[in-house]
């Protein structure tokens, strides 16, 4: 997730068990304003 907001990522794809970590874990400190498209593969 550092990567992603270092970077400026506007989409993200991934399969549902990432999706699954990133709920668990704290995504409120990430800055995710730039993404537009978040898909599963």
């Amino acid at each position: 997730m550092e990567m992603a907001t270092k970077f400026g990522v506007t989409t993200f794809c991934a399969p549902p068990t990432i999706y699954r970590f990133m709920i668990k874990g704290d995504m409120l400190k990430y800055g995710f304003s730039l993404l537009r498209y978040a898909v599963t593969a």
